[in-house]
């Protein structure tokens, strides 16, 4: 007889469960807990440490990680370019063999030092050690530096037409020349050239270095030439300041046209009523001070005697007034925007200065001082 089969799409879900639950294959065996946990976790030893008592590991010290490494500190300075005076004063060096060559003088090229600066210079006679010689100098150039003025140049009495200044910064690698032309070849061109550097990872002007070695050895100059040399330019410099002061002088002298558009000035008695206006300094010699309408006033007397009010600056041709007469100084001007006045008053014992301005826009609540200085 044929065994009767269902299809199980024939069957819904309620039945599907129940042939599920008759099955006579049983279900596989659990595993055991036992074996589960020691799959999971070993048990501990006597030679390892449980794992709350496990000791963690050691984080890396500085000493191990690289990236925090100390940075060298560098102690390389940036200052300005030097003087002629300290090129003067500079100590110097010899790029090469100097003396008598049968008979011949040889001359080597010379080095100053300033700083983190250098100045090197070669000389005109292109003759050299070992009869060696390189022709008729020609010209220098920089490779990396800068060409030195003329001012430079004097100071530095290197007895060369020119010189190169290097500054030294790290990742500096100049390299200048200095050419000559042969005698018997004057298309051709032969040179002296040296290379100055500071490496990039530098840490000091130590590590400088001179045509890839060690820094030239430097000694002191005569310096008497200098200190004539220093008082020369003070003395210049004095005496272009006090021309250039004498043509200010000059330029602020000048007379003013008078102020368009205002009445004449008021009165002394008009400004009796008025509050005093902030002018700086003004107590201290015993001034007062006003402003009525587009007119400054001023008045000076009991605590000290003033001998002289004079206009050095600002002058109307015809408005502005000023008086010093039984130790009383007096003074009326126009104060009206773009005023710029400046007048010495002097009295027993000293000098003092008043400067009024008023800049363009709104009129400044502070319309002046009384100082020591113009």
């Amino acid at each position: 007889m044929r065994r009767a089969t269902i299809s199980p799409r024939l069957l819904g879900p309620s039945a599907l469960l129940l042939l599920a639950a008759c099955s006579k294959d049983p279900p596989p065996p659990a595993p055991e807990a036992a074996s589960a946990a020691s799959t999971a976790a070993p048990a501990p030893s006597a030679t390892t440490p449980a794992p709350s008592e496990a000791t963690p590991a050691p984080a890396p010290t500085p000493e191990t990680t690289a990236a925090a490494a100390p940075e060298k500190p560098k102690n390389i300075v940036r200052s300005s370019r030097p003087t002629p005076i300290e090129w003067c004063q500079a100590p110097i060096a010899k790029l090469g063999w100097e003396g008598h060559d049968e008979g011949d003088l040889v001359e080597a090229c010379k080095m100053l030092e300033v700083r983190e600066w250098v100045m090197i210079g070669c000389p005109q006679n292109g003759r050299r050690e070992n009869n060696k010689h390189l022709g008729r100098y020609d010209r220098a150039l920089p490779g990396g530096g800068s060409m030195a003025t003329d001012d430079e140049l004097s100071a530095a009495d290197l007895g060369s037409s020119d010189a190169v200044i290097i500054s030294l910064r790290p990742g500096t690698k100049a390299k200048p020349a200095f050419t000559y032309r042969p005698f018997e070849h004057p298309e051709w061109i032969k040179d002296e050239t040296f290379t100055v550097e500071l490496p990039e990872s530098a840490s000091g002007l130590e590590d400088r270095l001179f045509n890839g070695g060690a820094w030239p050895s430097f000694e002191p100059r005569d310096t008497s030439r200098c200190e004539e040399m220093a008082a020369a330019a003070k003395q210049e410099a004095a005496a272009k300041a006090e021309a250039a002061a004498k043509a200010q002088a000059e330029e602020d002298a000048k007379i003013l046209p008078d102020v368009e558009g205002i009445s004449a000035a008021p009165a002394d008695e008009a400004f009796a009523p008025e509050k005093e206006v902030l002018v700086t300094g003004s107590g201290a010699v015993g001034c007062k001070t006003k402003v009525l309408e587009s007119w400054f006033w001023m008045r000076c007397e009991g605590k000290v005697k003033i001998t002289g009010v004079d206009i050095e600056k600002g002058r109307r041709q015809t408005q502005t007034k000023a008086s010093a007469e039984e130790g009383v100084g007096k003074l009326v001007v126009p104060y009206v925007e773009g005023t710029d006045f400046r007048a010495k008053i002097t009295f027993e014992g000293g000098e003092k200065f008043l400067k009024l301005r008023w800049p363009k826009g709104k009129r400044p609540f502070q319309v002046g001082t009384i100082g020591e200085t113009r």
